[in-house]
């Protein structure tokens, strides 16, 4: 098997929407409503999250995650729990 770990993350998808999701005020905002506001926060995220890549299609964050399939949401849910208890 194969670590395909980064930066400390799952991989580099992951790694790569948190980047983001951490990188705009605003973003980061929703983030923390769409997970406190949710019974499933993994699933709601990750629609929240494809329903912005339709919005924003031609951002360059895009470019800059890849493919939403590789993504551990859990992963980056934890995080943002983290963040909030602090």
């Amino acid at each position: 098997m194969i670590d395909e770990k980064f930066n400390g993350w799952t991989n580099r998808e992951t790694w790569a929407v948190r980047l983001w999701l951490t990188n705009d005020r605003e973003i980061c905002d929703s983030v923390f409503e769409v997970i406190k506001n949710s019974e499933n926060p993994q699933q709601a995220l990750k629609e929240w999250v494809e329903d912005l890549r339709a919005e924003t299609r031609e951002h360059i964050m895009w470019d800059d995650i890849g493919s939403l399939w590789r993504v551990d949401w859990q992963s980056i849910i934890s995080s943002f729990k983290e963040e909030v208890q602090k």
